[in-house]
């Protein structure tokens, strides 16, 4: 029956164009069913995202106010939030950049390998 369908409105949609390489927003409206809908959530997370995480390296970081350190509890914070932004995007990537001695390092290049990234952290 025509109740199972529901109209709405697809996000707008980042497209290349073929003979420029131009990149173009791109909206349309579908009909879909219930299920289809829920399908499209899902798939949703295969959104390639990168990330540059810019963690504080700085001399204020080893102080002792929180244990072992304040850079440790960062690297801890840091790990988990690689372990599970991966679990959720694991088709995206990631790099680390310190900050030490007022100035930005590179740690890491763009990578989706957790381990890479929690190995040069410590």
């Amino acid at each position: 029956s025509q109740d199972q369908y529901t109209s709405m409105e697809e996000p707008e949609e980042l497209r290349e164009d073929e003979t420029t390489g131009a990149l173009k927003i791109v909206r349309r409206k579908v009909q879909r069913t219930d299920a289809s809908v829920a399908e499209t959530r899902a798939i949703r997370k295969g959104v390639i995202r990168f990330v540059v995480l810019i963690v504080d390296c700085s001399e204020s970081m080893n102080q002792r106010d929180m244990r072992p350190t304040r850079l440790g509890v960062a690297q801890q914070v840091v790990g988990s939030f690689l372990d599970s932004f991966f679990d959720q995007n694991p088709i995206s990537q990631v790099s680390l950049v310190e900050l030490r001695g007022g100035k930005a390092e590179k740690i890491t290049e763009l990578s989706g390998n957790s381990r890479h990234h929690k190995h040069k952290l410590e």
